[in-house]
């Protein structure tokens, strides 16, 4: 199991530049907002459903993504940090990971 969490504005690892720049500039969405992943994984390779965190104070937040793209069984929920709370932690742990490795 892992929790991460990813930056939404993308960095390019390679940019062009002329043969003795001295100054690189790229462009960038100056987005800084982090939304978490929660993903669990076994040796075989089966897998849990990720559980999807992004900023926000209401699902409202969750129109801005296309949820529909998720792996199947994708959990979302939403915080006002876009991190892992204790509540969302227990919601995981108890809808999505015990009901998929048979627990209950």
């Amino acid at each position: 199991m892992d929790e991460t969490g990813l930056q939404l504005d993308v960095n390019p690892k390679k940019i062009v530049a002329g043969k003795g720049s001295r100054y690189l500039h790229m462009r960038s969405s100056g987005n800084w907002e982090m939304i978490t992943c929660t993903a669990c994984v076994n040796a075989a390779g089966n897998f849990v459903p990720p559980h999807v965190i992004p900023k926000g104070k209401t699902l409202k937040a969750l129109q801005s993504f296309r949820t529909e793209d998720a792996p199947t069984g994708t959990k979302w929920s939403v915080s006002d940090s876009g991190w892992t709370k204790r509540g969302i932690a227990k919601l995981w742990f108890t809808d999505t990971f015990l009901k998929n490795i048979g627990s209950q």
